[in-house]
């Protein structure tokens, strides 16, 4: 039996990203799925700490979620190249991914008294992965 990630690679492999996409997408919902049950966990335990690791980890999710259905589409453009329905799903998608994005920001906020910056930075989380990916890809 293969480890969760590796069945999750191979998921995205049949699907036809390249290594490095797929890299980025289980980092990123690795991490984040990590840091929600660290918090969930922490919530537990009363440590004060709980609600950001918790609120970093789902919005890493999020993070991890937009750039898969990105990657998505674009590796659908590039397959089977560029059509007026292809750039109607691209732009609607987006604006959907990025309203529903902007309510989770809205909530975790105002609601559920979540940090700024904490908020940020798992948004910003797949950003970091590409990043780094890019720098140890110019190593090579």
């Amino acid at each position: 039996m293969l480890p969760l990630w590796e069945r999750v690679n191979d998921a995205l492999a049949r699907q036809g990203f390249v290594p490095a996409t797929r890299s980025v997408v289980i980092r990123t919902a690795g991490c984040g799925l990590l840091c929600v049950l660290t918090g969930i966990v922490m919530w537990a335990f009363g440590r004060p700490a709980a609600g950001g690791v918790f609120w970093f980890g789902v919005a890493a999710l999020f993070s991890s979620w937009n750039f898969w259905a990105l990657a998505k589409l674009i590796h659908q453009r590039i397959s089977n190249g560029w059509s007026k329905n292809l750039a109607a799903r691209l732009i609607l998608g987006t604006h959907i991914r990025l309203f529903l994005t902007g309510i989770f920001v809205y909530s975790a906020f105002m609601l559920g008294k979540a940090s700024l910056f904490v908020l940020l930075g798992g948004l910003s989380l797949s950003m970091f992965f590409v990043i780094i990916s890019g720098c140890f890809a110019r190593g090579k």
